[in-house]
């Protein structure tokens, strides 16, 4: 009797693009392949270790293991390679391992809410082109700490502390409130070093604008959790609709 998850571990293999004698040699033999093959057809139950060791190897959850419909959302047959560039010292290679990623690896759901932004023209406060999706994890019951490392940010802005120059357009009334005047925009900001005063530091468009620690970050709605460019936006092909939404 076949195993009910008869693909255990064939369909991240698959992504990453090994041969089962060749996870046998990354897994140190200690599976020969005839094994593998017969827990990928589900001829014989996996044990524990072999799981644990696939798990490592791929750095991936015991559920991405027999998780069949996470296949479109996957880098597949794309070659991999590590890259730094470090005080003007280029390195890039191959890892040993080819990293499989998910859109959805590493988001809580359960603890915070995610909106999708899709950039529709240059943003020049976040240097990002037009065709960015950010994903953006939101103010929960807790603030949203800011520090010295730069990050993305999701901010309310209201007038009487973010002085309204060089916009386009004006600033909006906020829906619960009928005095106070803002507007909802994306940053880069982090701390200031250096100061005896907690500062940070942030973009808006092309000038630099510094604020209280306390006073920036009462205006965060959310922090980009995840960023990524499609270059050709304007050409994907829509498919058929998955659980009310259309996938490019």
């Amino acid at each position: 009797m076949k195993n009910k998850n008869s693909k255990i571990g064939r369909v991240m293999r698959e992504r990453v693009g090994y041969t089962q004698c060749h996870l046998a040699t990354l897994l140190d033999k200690k599976f020969s392949v005839s094994s593998i093959r017969n827990y990928e057809n589900g001829d014989r139950d996996a044990p524990v270790s072999y799981l644990l060791a696939l798990s490592k190897l791929y750095r991936c959850t015991l559920n991405d293991l027999i998780d069949e419909e996470k296949t479109f959302y996957m880098f597949s047959n794309i070659d991999m390679l590590n890259y730094s560039y470090v005080n003007h010292i280029s390195n890039i290679e191959k890892p040993v391992v080819k990293v499989a990623y998910s859109y959805d690896r590493n988001i809580h759901t359960d603890k915070y809410t995610y909106l999708y932004y899709l950039l529709t023209a240059d943003d020049v406060t976040l240097n990002l082109p037009s065709g960015t999706r950010l994903l953006v994890q939101m103010k929960g019951k807790e603030m949203i700490d800011v520090n010295y490392k730069e990050r993305m940010y999701l901010i309310s802005a209201d007038k009487q502390n973010h002085p309204d120059f060089n916009y386009e357009k004006p600033f909006q009334i906020d829906s619960n409130s009928k005095t106070t005047e803002t507007k909802q925009f994306f940053t880069r900001a982090r701390l200031v070093k250096d100061l005896s005063n907690k500062t940070v530091m942030y973009y808006d468009g092309e000038i630099i604008r510094h604020m209280n620690y306390r006073n920036f970050k009462s205006m965060i709605d959310g922090v980009v959790y995840k960023y990524v460019f499609d270059e050709n936006i304007d050409e994907f092909t829509l498919m058929q609709p998955k659980d009310g939404f259309i996938l490019q």
